[in-house]
């Protein structure tokens, strides 16, 4: 069993300004290797409400290209209880020397069902934030971004007409 065993069904994000820095803080401290680690929120009306990260040991054999969760650590330090329907979303990592868009190794080795959220530090050292679900398709595994809610704003290439029903 995976660490994520949850198969979101999101077709927004919305990432908390505080966990954004976490992102941020975890690629830049560990550039030029590849930073990573599992995302836990919830999925609320088909928005994947991101609620904390929780970074790992990248223990691929390239870590400056390529990222790999390692599975025993997972197991050693448990997540805290899943309150309010809390569960592991996904992935993060970070791309140090590209943008934040899923390489061709990430959309082939993405877990299934399982949202990435990539971070990238542009030329002028601003942090971008991009979220994707790998599909199947008739012609392979396809990335797909997810765009995301800030501030009760999207970003990203959806109209206000787009934006999900809140109860």
């Amino acid at each position: 069993m995976r660490a994520c065993d949850h198969a979101p069904s999101a077709r927004w994000t919305s990432v908390p300004a505080a966990v954004r820095a976490e992102f941020a803080a975890d690629a830049a401290a560990r550039a030029p290797r590849e930073a990573c680690g599992l995302v836990y929120g919830r999925i609320v009306d088909g928005v994947a409400e991101v609620v904390r990260y929780r970074a790992l040991p990248n223990i691929a054999a390239l870590p400056t290209r390529a990222f790999r969760i390692d599975p025993l650590a997972t197991l050693a330090e448990p997540p805290a209880p899943e309150a309010g329907g809390e569960h592991c979303l996904g992935v993060f990592h970070s791309h140090p020397d590209d943008d934040a868009r899923p390489s061709a190794r990430d959309v082939a080795e993405a877990w299934p069902e399982h949202l990435q959220w990539i971070g990238a530090f542009d030329r002028a050292g601003r942090f971008e934030l991009r979220a994707f679900a790998v599909v199947a398709t008739p012609h392979g595994r396809t990335p797909r971004e997810l765009p995301q809610l800030a501030a009760g704003r999207f970003r990203g290439s959806v109209t206000p007409a787009d934006r999900p029903a809140r109860a």
